[in-house]
């Protein structure tokens, strides 16, 4: 599971987050209630051909895997949609997407994930609604299902056995869309994780509100992290 602490370019699937029953209002429709607990954080397998690239600085910022703990939250089901963020930018007044027309998404793309948005849109938009982006933590737990140490939300096989699924001509490749040729496919397309949440894997990359730190997971606390601020030196020199 790589983590979403990268540059990306797409609105979070946790668009967003709220805490835990106790401490707030009841959660709007359409989220999972993601319980209290810990997991294990971080790539504990590798994949084929990236034995190499996990010896050097590049291959390490998913790693040491390690075991966090993290407050109950509530994620949204699904990612937010062209249609959810066009209420927002009608609200706001700010700025379309770029693949938009006229301020205005595909007609026939109402219920496809919107993408191509920055942090700070993707930030406003959360707090538009009273929610907030996922922490990296709190998103890999979501995207996890509950299932801990494992390459992707249903086992260690792109392809389960037993085979994938398929949506119309699109190939079986597991559990997820991946790099179609015509982009992203409606939200909530293939099954979804033991958390009830959809496309936790495939369709659009998905922000988080940490700050990137390519060392972080060498010291990052271990109950509710928040990501680097920044202050964290490497641990290794390395040469190029």
């Amino acid at each position: 599971m790589r983590p979403l602490c990268t540059l990306l370019l797409v609105l979070a699937t946790g668009a967003g987050v709220v805490p835990a029953p106790a401490q707030s209002p009841s959660p709007s429709e359409n989220m999972v209630l993601v319980p209290d607990g810990k997991f294990w954080m971080g790539r504990a397998n590798l994949l084929a051909g990236e034995e190499i690239s996990a010896m050097t600085a590049e291959g390490m910022d998913d790693s040491p895997a390690h075991l966090v703990a993290l407050d109950a939250f509530y994620i949204d089901q699904y990612e937010a949609t062209n249609e959810d963020y066009a209420a927002f930018v009608e609200m706001t007044g700010r700025r379309a997407p770029d693949y938009w027309v006229d301020r205005q998404f595909p007609g026939d793309r109402a219920r496809h994930p919107v993408h191509s948005v920055s942090w700070h849109d993707a930030t406003d938009y959360c707090e538009s609604l009273g929610k907030r982006l996922p922490t990296e933590a709190e998103w890999e737990r979501a995207a996890r299902g509950g299932r801990d140490r494992q390459l992707f939300p249903w086992g260690d096989f792109l392809v389960p056995p037993g085979g994938g699924e398929s949506i119309g001509d699109l190939p079986d490749i597991g559990r997820g869309h991946f790099a179609g040729p015509s982009g992203p496919i409606e939200v909530g397309g293939f099954s979804p994780n033991d958390y009830g949440l959809y496309d936790m894997i495939g369709n659009v990359w998905e922000w988080v509100s940490d700050r990137y730190e390519k060392f972080y997971y060498a010291v990052s606390p271990a109950e509710n992290p928040q990501g680097g601020d920044g202050s964290v030196p490497p641990l290794i020199s390395w040469t190029e």
